[in-house]
């Protein structure tokens, strides 16, 4: 049984006073914004990522468990729009710091079959050998 989302409440009200559209549709907090770009929302005796709080009083709870990524990649937005939740690992491949795709991953481990070298495949991706072999051995990318 799923529950129905919260009601706008004046908290929202005034909390979107603090955020600027843009063209793309963002919501851009307005306020704090910690050092890695994400707002930051002291809300009812707790801080908050702003994107979180949206959603809570918009969508309801999120699991501890789940992350909610950023569609747009704009860390700073906070439109419950842009977001999804997603399971850690799943936010964190989408994130900007991952260098492979699945389907890369996928070409990876085809190559690892077909007997070619970790050090030719590594050079070939642009990624260290250890990345490779993490693959390899499904130390990461498990589940691809």
């Amino acid at each position: 049984m799923t529950t129905a989302p919260p009601a706008p409440t004046d908290a929202l009200d005034r909390l979107l006073r603090r955020t600027a559209r843009t063209p793309r549709g963002c919501l851009i907090w307005l306020g704090w914004r910690d050092p890695t770009g994400y707002s930051r929302i002291y809300h009812e005796g707790i801080t908050y990522y702003g994107h979180r709080l949206f959603w809570m009083l918009q969508r309801g709870e999120v699991s501890e468990t789940l992350r909610l990524d950023h569609l747009c990649r704009v860390r700073s937005c906070v439109n419950v729009e842009h977001l999804e939740p997603v399971p850690v690992v799943v936010n964190n491949r989408r994130g900007r710091r991952t260098k492979l795709s699945a389907d890369q991953v996928r070409e990876i481990r085809a190559r690892l079959s077909s007997s070619e070298r970790i050090k030719d495949i590594a050079e070939r991706f642009h990624v260290a050998a250890n990345t490779i072999s993490a693959l390899h051995h499904r130390q990461t990318w498990a589940d691809t």
